[in-house]
């Protein structure tokens, strides 16, 4: 029986289960007067309904969100072979570079710290020495011929490749004396200081990464208040907001190893199933507001699933999977700290990092940082914007600064409105919305270029959609930045076309949305349940999903 199968049943028997407790209090409304019990029960039955309901569709996000996951663990694991190769490649690339081309050092070693940090999702690469060797030396020139590793921030693969083979507190020392009448404050999640936290307070408040841990904290005073409105909105505890600065920094540009984007860090398949759409010119988990209210509802998910917060911030970081495998192992055993020896080294450190990270941003003069000083909410005005206009051309026309508009607008990731969007609302400075709308409307109908949206299908190549199009097939591969002709299925691609044919036609988000990995997906999940026979009846794990966004020997980096 297939996982959702399970779902299907699962949801037949709850609403089963509903009616017969509405057939019962039907009956002892029977029994009593109209007047003082009829009212009520029909109240608390419609709220039993929905609350009922709305569990079944959330148990169903998060059991498509730890399919998905899992997937592009395997498709990962495929690849791995291919990605060494080339890092060694890379490698030796980069040590000739270091004396002969300096200028071309950058790329290369950016590159291959990219995919030693996807590979890196392996942990048993941890314990090959030749590759650590390799990953250590690749730092080091970074470091040395590139940009020190403690100003780097987080969407730099340097800091994460860094913190991943550095980031661990096993040989921190315990300073007690910063703990002597500290006070904690009452939270919803429960704040334990145990040995383990005050290791990781010290790991994040000494050496490079107290530097990097206090620009998390300059960058919270920005994007916090923010926050905690939707964090209100949404009925979840205040501290929650904590969570961004273990996996972010606070950074809306932020991207993970497992190609987890924005402040909260969703990967893209877990994205679309709580509602943010994206393609190669615009990605909504970078839109703070967006992204916000979404992890709220996959956090609250899961802890409705495990009644537990810990259990739901670790399963956040690594999956329902591993939580209720972690379960079975114990006995069925809630206590995360319990749990946490069968986790993955990463998860096992998350919800102590989480503490840690807590503790310092309520107390951080007590831990050596400077006091936090949030910035008053920042407010915006929203004006319709045409496709395809590049934010430069808007602050050119009306005077206003591009870095501005840039802070306001994230998710645009080329800097320019969607391609084949007609009306996009673009976030401007607070009592600007009307100067910005009327220099839009004054930008020359020569500046502007007209595009068409084709999802592929099945098959589908470049130049088959440009022989369909009447378009230059190199055209199409140029502007949409595809490495060959190849278009994988559900990736959206633009095409070039007059203003006449772009009237004719509108788009959703969703519509504009790449969702070539959610296609690939669904023709895997029907292959292998195809081909299992009678392996189909054994009970795999349940699900529930997420990204995540940490041995080290050590040696000497540039100060």
């Amino acid at each position: 029986m297939t996982p959702f199968h399970r779902i299907f049943w699962a949801s037949l028997c709850l609403l089963f289960w509903a009616g017969c407790a509405s057939q019962q209090q039907t009956a002892a409304v029977s029994e009593t007067p109209v007047a003082t019990v009829l009212t009520p029960t029909v109240d608390s039955l419609a709220l039993h309904q929905q609350d009922s309901l709305r569990r079944i569709q959330a148990a169903t996000l998060l059991a498509e969100a730890d399919s998905l996951l899992a997937v592009e663990m395997r498709t990962a694991k495929l690849k791995a072979p291919e990605k060494l190769a080339r890092v060694r490649a890379l490698a030796k690339l980069a040590e000739r570079q270091a004396k002969t081309a300096p200028d071309d050092l950058k790329a290369t070693l950016t590159e291959a710290l990219e995919h030693i940090s996807e590979l890196l999702e392996n942990e048993d690469l941890e314990r090959d020495s030749v590759f650590c060797r390799t990953a250590y030396r690749l730092i080091q020139l970074y470091d040395e011929h590139v940009k020190p590793i403690s100003e780097t921030d987080t969407d730099s693969p340097a800091l994460a490749v860094y913190e991943r083979f550095f980031g661990s507190a096993d040989r921190t020392d315990i300073d007690d004396d910063l703990f002597i009448g500290m006070f904690l404050p009452k939270t919803q999640i429960p704040l334990e200081l145990n040995s383990e936290v005050k290791k990781f307070i010290g790991h994040y408040s000494r050496g490079k990464l107290k530097g990097i841990f206090q620009r998390y904290l300059e960058r919270a005073e920005i994007y916090f208040p923010v926050m905690k409105k939707i964090i209100a909105e949404e009925n979840m505890p205040p501290e929650i907001i904590y969570l961004t600065l273990v996996e972010s920094g606070v950074n809306p540009h932020a991207r993970s190893r497992a190609n987890a984007v924005g402040a909260w860090q969703f990967v893209k398949a877990t994205g679309r199933l709580y509602g943010m759409e994206g393609n190669k010119w615009f990605d909504e988990r970078r839109d703070v507001f967006k992204e916000t209210r979404a992890a709220m509802r996959l956090l609250r998910d899961l802890y409705d699933l495990y009644k537990d917060w810990y259990l739901a911030l670790a399963a956040y970081n690594a999956g329902g999977g591993r939580i209720n495998r972690a379960k079975r192992l114990t006995k069925g055993s809630h206590d995360f700290w319990t749990l946490r020896k069968y986790f993955r080294r990463e998860t096992s450190q998350y919800v102590p990092r989480y503490i840690a990270a807590t503790i310092i941003a309520l107390n951080p003069e007590r831990f050596g940082f400077k006091p936090l000083h949030f910035q008053p909410p920042f407010e915006f005005d929203e004006v319709i914007v045409p496709d395809c206009t590049p934010l430069q051309t808007i602050a050119d026309y009306a005077k206003v600064s591009l870095d501005t508009l840039l802070f306001l607008n994230p998710e645009l990731i080329k800097g320019i409105t969607p391609p084949a969007m007609r009306n996009y609302a673009l976030k401007t400075p607070k009592g600007m919305g009307e100067k910005i709308s009327e220099a839009v409307a004054q930008i020359p109908v020569s500046e502007r270029l007209y595009f068409v949206a084709y999802k592929a299908r099945r098959d589908d190549n470049l130049k088959t959609i440009a022989k369909r199009y009447s378009v230059s097939a190199d055209a199409l591969k140029s502007f949409n930045e595809l490495a060959n002709w190849n278009v994988a299925k559900g990736t959206v691609v633009m095409i070039p076309t007059t203003a006449s044919v772009f009237h004719t036609v509108n788009y959703s988000l969703r519509d504009l949305s790449d969702d070539s990995l959610e296609r690939r997906y669904r023709r895997y999940r029907k292959r292998r349940y195809a081909f299992k026979g009678k392996r189909r009846r054994k009970s795999p794990t349940a699900a529930v999903s997420i990204a995540a966004p940490h041995h080290a020997k050590s040696f000497t980096l540039k100060k």
